[in-house]
């Protein structure tokens, strides 16, 4: 084999590896956590627990606190305040099925539920 080819392999087969044993990593957990939903007795705790598990390494409630502090804070800044409505005004006017999924998108952020 070249050197080149050699050089690249030798750079490339530890990234291969790490990202192969992360992918299998991730489908051994989702096997667990169906498995744990299907033998619960009480599937909804169970359900909650694996959801809430899964919420630990995300972003999106950090995200949405970002999101939702920027036009907090820019209501304070008198310069900003007049943006900050129109935009309100401007999000008012999108239709309600968007109005809807944008609500649906921060509460489940955050891990709450609409209950029937």
């Amino acid at each position: 084999m070249n050197p080149i080819a050699s050089f690249f392999s030798a750079i490339v087969s530890p990234i291969t590896g790490f990202l192969g044993k992360r992918n299998d990593n991730k489908t051994r957990l989702r096997t667990q956590q169906t498995q744990r939903i299907m033998n619960a007795e009480d599937k909804n705790g169970e359900l909650e627990t694996i959801l809430s598990e899964g919420m630990r390494y995300s972003w999106k409630d950090e995200y949405w606190t970002f999101i939702l502090s920027i036009a907090l804070i820019g209501c304070f800044i008198p310069p900003m305040a007049p943006h900050i409505a129109n935009g309100f005004i401007v999000l008012a006017t999108m239709p309600d099925f968007y109005q809807y999924w944008l609500g649906v998108s921060v509460l489940t952020s955050f891990g709450l539920r609409i209950k029937k």
